[in-house]
């Protein structure tokens, strides 16, 4: 159904940690990082390992470097500004400094709403905000569907609501939940959008201009690139929160959000994720003098058509098993879910499922992954959780062919 429109060998090629016996089906953990980003990170480390802000030559090279890596993440999520843009350890830190700067703009009785389908990061810094007067509601998904529905939001803002928070995708059942809309609700109620993409910015490129979200979260190092994570908060509303960071810095963007430095090299370092994604643009075709974001839609068109495929063998193998339950869209279409699938196997353990896959040099992951709230909801009684294959477009055709080889003789 779906035709591979890249030389899967070639993306393969551009990947040093897929040069192993292992199939690695466990990214939505973590991605490989592209050999552009590791050489970008060393090239720094080896080049320009200074410190900042001095006038000498070097000093004001390693900056650049690093605003380069910066101008990629403002690029790669269509936003206006670089100083929007925050860096950290990961999203759950980033998440977490920012409901510190919040302490002060939440007001006792402004509401804060949360689903049940997000992931910890998305939930608990918000929870804690109770203490400074929040009042918390939870947005629960619909039980039989496991979707988040519009019409049950409708029912929880009200004039008080002063922010949404909602996943772009579920790191459980994969299933892409359309911010646009939601977004729509929130900005009529007065109130603003939280976004963690963290499931999602690996498999679809981010759009916040059309998103039209407040706030938007994800992990670099599930995107190909270095250990870090990435936020995005719009200046008006950064402009109105508290200072997390030393009291000189309290006007200055985003450094009120960002206390200490940022991990220098590894800023730096994703500008070989662009460098990435450029490549495949040009690896699909003749459209060399094309604009770095149109190169990064060209390169996710692509990645989105071979996730098709993917999708399409793994559910179809998945709904022909009776002794399997998928959690979450029993569907192979890309714009309804990422290939990312979790699931319960009738008459086996979760943990025995990933050991016998382990077992074949497969790696695959078990567990709540995090979604403890969902994965509580879905009444899972496994200690073991549930079984998660995830997979990256860098996986080919003939690595699920092996997974589902031995999944078969998991019954």
């Amino acid at each position: 159904m779906y035709q591979t429109p890249f030389d899967i060998n070639f993306v393969r090629s551009q990947f040093p940690g897929l040069d192993t016996p292992w199939a690695l089906f466990d990214n939505a953990g973590g991605s490989q990082i592209a050999e552009q980003a590791i050489s970008r990170t060393t090239d720094y480390l080896r080049q320009t390992n200074v410190q900042h802000g001095a006038s000498y030559e070097l000093s004001r090279l390693a900056a650049l470097r690093v605003e380069a890596g910066i101008e990629v993440v403002r690029q790669f999520l269509n936003v206006d500004e670089s100083c929007e843009i925050v860096a950290g350890s990961s999203a759950s830190q980033l998440l977490t400094n920012l409901s510190l700067a919040m302490r002060q703009w939440i007001r006792p009785g402004d509401e804060i709403i949360v689903t049940n389908l997000d992931h910890e990061a998305n939930i608990t810094p918000w929870l804690r905000l109770a203490d400074y007067g929040a009042e918390i509601k939870f947005w629960k998904v619909n039980r039989d569907t496991l979707h988040l529905e519009t019409d049950d939001l409708r029912q929880l803002l009200s004039p008080r609501t002063r922010l949404v928070c909602v996943t772009q995708t579920s790191n459980i059942t994969g299933a892409i939940v359309s911010v646009r809309p939601i977004a729509d609700l929130v900005h009529a109620a007065g109130a603003y959008l939280c976004v963690d993409g963290v499931a999602y910015a690996p498999h679809r490129l981010p759009d916040m201009a059309a998103q039209d979200a407040d706030i938007y979260v994800y992990s670099q190092y599930k995107v190909y690139g270095p250990h870090v994570g990435m936020l995005y908060v719009r200046r008006a509303l950064m402009e109105q929160l508290g200072n997390i960071n030393h009291y000189f810095h309290a006007e200055s963007l985003p450094y009120k959000l960002q206390p200490g430095g940022v991990v220098y090299e590894l800023i730096a370092g994703i500008c070989g994720v662009g460098d990435y994604f450029e490549l495949l643009s040009d690896e699909l075709g003749n459209d060399a003098d094309l604009p770095r974001r149109k190169k990064y839609r060209k390169a996710f068109d692509a990645i989105h058509a071979h996730e098709g495929r993917l999708n399409s063998i793994m559910i179809s193998y998945l709904q022909s098993r009776d002794d399997v339950e998928i959690i979450g869209p029993a569907l192979s279409d890309p714009d309804v879910r990422v290939c990312t699938v979790s699931m319960s196997f009738r008459g086996m353990r979760a943990a025995d499922v990933t050991q016998r896959l382990e077992e074949s040099h497969i790696a695959v992951r078990n567990g709540n992954f995090y979604a403890a709230r969902l994965v509580e909801s879905l009444g899972i009684d496994d200690p073991g959780g549930l079984v998660r294959v995830s997979l990256a477009h860098y996986n080919s055709a003939d690595e699920l062919d092996k997974l589902i080889s031995v999944l078969d003789t998991c019954r």
